[in-house]
């Protein structure tokens, strides 16, 4: 299934609607257990939709969601956390789908969602899902271009520089994971953290300083 085929009318392939059981509603099928609050208002949000406007969404997703994957996957370096951030915008998307303002300006300004994903990415990123992992990532790739690490050989020495990251400014942390483990350059992090060039670099050179004073130290 891909993202975005959960939005579109079960009944468009000719299948007849199955029949609810004697005594329940719509209000209860669109409630029952196992629903939490999000999913009950997406419900009810979908059923005030017109099919016309399930069409144009479903079509709107199946034209971006690659290039909207590879976009996020630029940040977060990981296929999954891509998806999964492309997946948060469809929904919220999705809530707002039946404006039809909202819908001229997605459809018509190729930027809106790009901005969009990249803000979902970083959030990905900054929340604690997969930071571990992430952040082992990091310290390798931090360990293999910059050549005050080079004679760090053994676990010990590793994993204090690991233990370093993971107490670095949350930003700091962030420039780190986008420049040397996405390997984005410096203007490309300044826009996606929404500050300037000179700010970003500082985040840089202040967590690198950081790394080396701590490691040096150990």
């Amino acid at each position: 299934m891909q993202i975005g085929d959960h939005f579109k009318d079960s009944r468009e392939d000719g299948t007849p609607e199955t029949p609810r059981p004697a005594g329940e509603s719509a209000d209860s099928a669109a409630t029952q257990p196992g629903l939490n609050s999000a999913d009950e208002e997406a419900t009810r949000t979908a059923e005030k939709m017109s099919l016309e406007i399930r069409d144009d969404f479903a079509k709107y997703c199946e034209l971006n969601t690659e290039r909207l994957i590879g976009a996020a996957y630029r940040v977060t370096g990981s296929h999954w956390d891509a998806q999964d951030a492309v997946q948060n915008v469809w929904l919220k998307f999705w809530g707002s789908w039946h404006d039809a303002g909202f819908r001229d300006s997605v459809w018509n300004n190729r930027g809106y969602s790009y901005k969009a994903v990249f803000r979902a990415a970083i959030d990905l990123i900054r929340s604690e899902k997969s930071r571990a992992e992430r952040e082992e990532k990091d310290a390798r790739k931090v360990v293999a271009k910059d050549d005050d690490y080079l004679r760090v050989d053994d676990d010990d020495s590793f994993g204090r520089i690991l233990e370093i990251l993971h107490e670095l400014n949350p930003d700091w942390r962030l420039v780190i994971h986008l420049r040397y483990a996405q390997e984005l350059k410096i203007a490309e992090v300044a826009a996606l953290l929404r500050v300037s060039e000179a700010t970003a670099r500082r985040y840089e050179k202040r967590a690198l300083m950081a790394l080396k004073e701590a490691y040096k130290g150990n």
